[in-house]
């Protein structure tokens, strides 16, 4: 109601504008064409060409009316409506959710040029014709796709990677991922799938440069994060390691270490990355590099195969760790890891009898075949060879994982 009060004030203002110029004056217009002149009054002229522009306003209109009304019509007889099409692309999407390659194809192609966007179809149908085996008819609708709007590249581009990706086409995916890396270098799907096809070239340094964008982005949780962060330092480390296993040990030694400073300090600490990193210093003889590493380590934090490893130094100073790892028995007395560490070092110290105390405590806890050999050596050692060959048979027995029934022996 207030919208018609204020046309109608407006019209009143124009028309009474209108009113007023009138009364100043009529005026008048020639028009000369040749030979022939037409003069008349200027607000007849003007009435005259409103009339001319309302009679082709109308015509056109009447014609777009009609023009609609026979496509409508046309559409009706032949069953091309959209909402028909509309329907059929429904029907399509809800057999691509369930799998049903070939109807979904079959659908979304046959509705695809029926509708306002026909990107969905084509993406859709593209991806059933791959899951098919059809590859060549997926580039051809992921083509269609492509073509059929101005914003469709990133778009064919992540279905594409996505369907390289399934097929382990990892070199062509990456392919994929940076072109529409060029259309949306930030774009989470795409951020997503970059990681998931360096992870699966092991191509660590991509990954590494690739991990701030992860996090600026959000695109995993702080657990993965981690996660995928370990990952990356504890492949480099083992890669660095193969990799130059062939050079002299001071090169060697050099760029164990240039990979290690690179790790940051929170993942140097973890379990199996620390663990890689002390027995390579092991088998460059670095033992006291090593034995700082892991009483810092052990300190914090209590792995079985970090005290495994301690109990392997030959530091240059034999009674510090073994005086070290005697504090922690107080701490862990029933670790049997801890004992036989405790008995590796009094070895060392060629402390003949507590060794031999310590490696029997820790097989009362576990039965291993390592505390075994180590009993049964040292056994030898001090002359009770009786005793070391049965300590030899009953570690041989614990690492034997099958054994046949003993009563198959009773038989005989």
């Amino acid at each position: 109601m207030m919208r018609v009060f204020l046309l109608f004030c407006v019209f009143l203002a124009v028309g009474a504008g209108i009113y007023r110029l009138a009364e100043q004056g009529t005026g008048y217009i020639l028009i000369v064409w040749g030979t022939t002149s037409i003069e008349t009054s200027l607000w007849f002229a003007i009435l005259s060409l409103l009339t001319i522009l309302f009679v082709l306003w109308f015509s056109i209109s009447l014609f777009r009316g009609s023009f609609r009304g026979v496509a409508a019509a046309k559409r009706k007889i032949f069953g091309y409506g959209d909402e028909k099409a509309q329907a059929k692309t429904v029907d399509g999407l809800i057999d691509f959710i369930e799998e049903n390659w070939s109807l979904a194809r079959k659908k979304l192609t046959r509705s695809a040029g029926k509708v306002k966007a026909p990107i969905i179809n084509y993406l859709a149908a593209a991806r059933s014709a791959y899951e098919l085996g059809d590859e060549q008819a997926a580039l051809e609708l992921l083509h269609k796709a492509e073509t059929s709007t101005d914003r469709g590249g990133l778009a064919v581009a992540i279905t594409q990677a996505r369907m390289q990706l399934a097929n382990k086409q990892y070199e062509q995916a990456l392919a994929t991922l940076e072109r529409a890396s060029a259309i949306r270098p930030e774009h989470p799907v795409v951020l997503s799938l970059r990681q998931q096809v360096y992870v699966a070239l092991k191509d660590w340094s991509a990954l590494k440069a690739l991990l701030p964008q992860l996090a600026k982005n959000n695109i995993c949780s702080a657990d993965k994060h981690y996660q995928l962060e370990l990952t990356l330092h504890k492949e480099k480390l083992n890669e660095q390691i193969e990799k130059n296993k062939d050079l002299p040990d001071a090169d060697k030694k050099a760029l164990l270490l240039q990979v290690w400073t690179d790790i940051p300090l929170h993942l140097q600490k973890e379990e199996s990355i620390l663990s890689t990193y002390v027995c390579q210093l092991l088998a460059f003889g670095e033992y006291d590099p090593a034995e700082k590493l892991l009483a810092t380590a052990l300190n914090k934090q209590w792995y079985g195969q970090w005290i495994d490893l301690y109990g392997l130094l030959l530091c240059t100073d034999s009674k510090k760790p073994l005086q070290t790892a005697e504090k922690w028995l107080t701490k862990y007395p029933q670790s049997a890891n801890l004992l036989l560490a405790l008995g590796r070092l009094c070895i060392q110290n060629q402390q003949w009898g507590r060794a031999a105390d310590f490696f029997e405590k820790s097989l009362a806890l576990q039965d291993r075949s390592e505390t075994y050999a180590e009993l049964a050596r040292l056994l030898d050692h001090i002359g009770e060879q009786e005793k070391s060959v049965s300590c030899y048979k009953k570690g041989l027995m614990t690492s034997a994982s099958i054994l046949t029934d003993n009563s198959a022996y009773k038989k005989m």
